[in-house]
Parts: structure tokens; C-alpha cells; sequence
């Protein structure tokens, strides 16, 4: 009788972990979802803006998403996300889901364009607007909210600095 309700015990543990795992996949892919609408608005925003030919804008969502401009050119090849590539642009720019802050340092590039093509939200690049937090242009900008964003007469974004 005491096996039979072990039996019973690990049953119920495994019934309940599979539950849980089920609910945080459940919230995790409805909020990603979410915030993958809240990007795509705010990219929206963002090009609205520089169309109207403001030198600043105010990004409020979504937290530690990364801005990119694409094409990125490395001494192999030109790499562009293929959900930009299969729309026949040359040239866009991504919001795009990234890792955590400290895992970001370690990421590579053709990484973004991947994660860009997961989950990320980009539009074409027709005024060749270049996103970059150093002077180098080589680095995206991670989106810290509230953050304001210069954009400079040669269509460069970067963080501005306080």
C-alpha cells in the first residue's frame, strides 16, 4: 500500500510540473507577442518622426529591445536579416527581442539578424537611417525606457546622452 501511494505522489508532482511549465509557455508567448506589437507601433513612431524631421524622439517601449539598421557588412559577407531580404529591401531597420544585458555584450551579429527574424519587428530602410550607440557605428542601440534618441543631419540615431 505505501508503494502505491508513492506511485500516486510522483504522478501528481508530474501532472503539476507540466501544468506549470504549460502556464509560464502560455504567458511567455502571449508577452512576447504583446511586445512584439508594441515594437512594431513604436518603430512606426520612430520613422514618423524622422520623416517629420525631428532631431529627438522619445521611445517608451518595449524594455531592453534593440534598434538595428541593416545591412551589416563584415569582411565575409553582407548580412541582412532574411525577413528583410525576402521582402526585397536592401536596406531596413529592426526592433528586434534581445538577450539579457549581460549576454547582449557576447552576442554576435549574425545572431541579431536571427533573433530579428524570430521575433522583432523592422520596416524598410528607404532614408538610410543608420542605428548605433558609439561613435565606431558598429553597435546597435538597446532601447532602455523611457530613451531618448538624437538623430543627427546625416540620419544616424544614437542614445542621447544626458
Amino acid at each position: 500500500m505505501l508503494a502505491e501511494e508513492v506511485v500516486k505522489i510522483v504522478i501528481a508532482v508530474i501532472c503539476i510540473s507540466l501544468l506549470v511549465y504549460l502556464l509560464f509557455s502560455l504567458y511567455y508567448k502571449n508577452k512576447d507577442s504583446k511586445d512584439l506589437e508594441i515594437a512594431k507601433a513604436s518603430l512606426n513612431y520612430l520613422i514618423e518622426e524622422i520623416n517629420l524631421g525631428k532631431t529627438e524622439v522619445t521611445i517608451y517601449n518595449p524594455d531592453g529591445w534593440t534598434l538595428l539598421s541593416w545591412p551589416y557588412t563584415d569582411s565575409k559577407d553582407i548580412i541582412i536579416p532574411k525577413s528583410c531580404s525576402n521582402a526585397g529591401w536592401t536596406s531596413c531597420i529592426c526592433l528586434c527581442k534581445t538577450p539579457n544585458r549581460v549576454m547582449r555584450a557576447f552576442y554576435p551579429i549574425r545572431a541579431f539578424s536571427n533573433k530579428c527574424d524570430s521575433i522583432g519587428a523592422c520596416l524598410d530602410n528607404t532614408k538610410s537611417i543608420q542605428a548605433t550607440w558609439t561613435a565606431s557605428g558598429e553597435s546597435p542601440v538597446l532601447i532602455n525606457v523611457p530613451m531618448t534618441l538624437e538623430i543627427d543631419q546625416n540620419k544616424v540615431i544614437r542614445e542621447k546622452l544626458k
